[in-house]
């Protein structure tokens, strides 16, 4: 049976010596004081010494590691002057703010859990969901009137007045608005807020401009019986930089884009240009290849029922085969199956192996029969990872902050949980710990740094 939270209270009054009635009314007051502020703030320091009630008994807080020279609190442990916040729910960083919500009103928090905007000051039209982009654009509007819209930033900064637009899709550097009494009106934005060219009938693809340079369509070419609009690219104030000509194009990536055309046999033909329009590797692949990471493509045999890939670099040379198709594109010097790691000589250790040169002890996970892991993100040499260790039938869910450059391990973290990406900024992610037994119980909800430490915490909700 739990003791009643009075009882040690009581004790310890009782064995404290007389006191004025001054000053006993003076402690009853800061006590008031303490409990009004506790009960009413929107944001407060966690008082060290003291256990929060999102957290939980000590028991209930994992033990898992913590990174290389690292000291302090461990992953998914409160820290000592974390911040609570009074929300219902909170969104993932974006650009070093977040949108978080209590009721229907909204408020934008900096990576203190201070107010950018407080409460009922605007409504965002972006959902808290993990589709954020990185952007530090947010579309808000007048809570009492929402046709009156506006670009703000993540520092507070009102860009762009909009009225009647809303959030079309956002993704790398740009946010593009149509207007809602106009479906094909649109408008694009930089992440400095700048308007740049309508690019609507320039490519559907988003990805494309964040490279700076999208397809256009051009001329009517027709080539035997087949008609089609050549294509080439245009910059982002909707100048034309490299001629249309070619029948397919994708987006550049990496300095070089895939182009396509149909040779005199009439089979369509791969290669790449470089962003001077330039063809550096041929127009000889059958079957579309992908997309250049980190100075290597991955391309395919002519056969479609033939398995495997192979690597080649921007002078046309295949310079590994993956006979089985196992990996991904390089990222960080390195290309990941499920349970495998392939360096760019060529060389294959497991995932086991891998963990360990980038500095997690020997025993984790404890179950030794096999890592399958998920590559979260991998952004500026930081790899997030979800992984899982077998044991008969059993399977324990770990998560891991990895700087590869530096073989180097933040955290990781043993935890049910729903983690967001770290966003680049605050070096923050959005956090959803699950109790033991059931994902029902919600654990503790609220933004860890880059070491899996709780440095803002999401307030225990009213029972009422």
């Amino acid at each position: 049976m739990k003791t009643p939270i009075w009882l040690p209270i009581a004790l310890m009054l009782s064995t404290q010596l007389p006191v004025t009635a001054q000053d006993q009314d003076r402690k009853n007051q800061e006590a008031v004081e303490k409990g009004i502020a506790l009960i009413g703030g929107l944001f407060k320091k966690k008082d060290k010494g003291t256990q929060d009630p999102t957290e939980g008994s000590p028991s209930d807080v994992p033990q898992d590691g913590i990174g290389q020279g690292t000291v302090g609190p461990r992953p998914g442990e409160v820290h000592p002057e974390a911040v609570i916040v009074d929300a219902d729910a909170m969104g993932p960083f974006n650009h070093g703010a977040a949108i978080i919500r209590k009721g229907r009103s909204q408020a934008l928090i900096n990576a203190e859990g201070n107010f950018i905007f407080p409460y009922n000051t605007y409504q965002y039209m972006d959902v808290l969901t993990e589709n954020m982009d990185g952007t530090g654009l947010f579309e808000a509007h007048d809570p009492n009137a929402l046709h009156k819209g506006m670009i703000v930033d993540s520092k507070g900064a009102v860009l762009n007045d909009l009225d009647n637009y809303r959030t079309f899709f956002k993704s790398g550097p740009f946010l593009e608005l149509k207007d809602i009494r106009n479906r094909t009106s649109r408008k694009f934005f930089s992440i400095k807020g700048e308007e740049i060219a309508d690019l609507t009938m320039v490519s559907e693809s988003m990805e494309c401009y964040k490279d700076g340079l999208v397809p256009y369509n051009g001329p009517e070419v027709k080539k035997g019986q087949k008609r089609y609009l050549a294509k080439g690219f245009k910059n982002l104030k909707d100048q034309v930089v490299i001629p249309a000509k070619w029948e397919v194009v994708e987006c550049f990536n990496d300095g070089a884009a895939i182009v396509g055309d149909t040779d005199e046999f009439g089979a369509m033909k791969y290669g790449f240009i470089d962003r001077n329009g330039k063809l550096i590797v041929p127009l000889m692949f059958s079957r579309k290849p992908e997309s250049f990471h980190e100075g290597y493509a991955k391309v395919y045999p002519r056969d479609i029922y033939a398995k495997g890939h192979s690597y080649m670099n921007k002078t046309g040379t295949v310079r590994i085969e993956d006979k089985q198709g196992l990996f991904s594109n390089f990222l960080g010097g390195y290309a990941f199956s499920n349970n495998k790691v392939m360096d760019k000589k060529g060389a294959v250790i497991s995932a086991k192996e891998f963990l360990i040169q980038m500095g997690l002890p020997p025993d984790v996970p404890k179950e030794n029969e096999g890592i399958n892991w998920y590559l979260e993100n991998y952004k500026n040499g930081r790899l997030f990872i979800r992984f899982k260790g077998s044991a008969g039938h059993r399977w324990k869910h770990y998560f891991a902050l990895i700087d590869i450059v530096k073989k180097k391990t933040h955290f990781y973290w043993h935890v049910d949980a729903k983690i967001s990406n770290f966003d680049e900024v605050s070096g923050l992610a959005h956090v959803i710990m699950y109790g033991e037994k059931t994902r029902s119980q919600i654990q503790r909800e609220g933004y860890i740094n880059e070491q899996g430490v709780f440095t803002i915490v999401k307030g225990e909700k009213s029972k009422w």
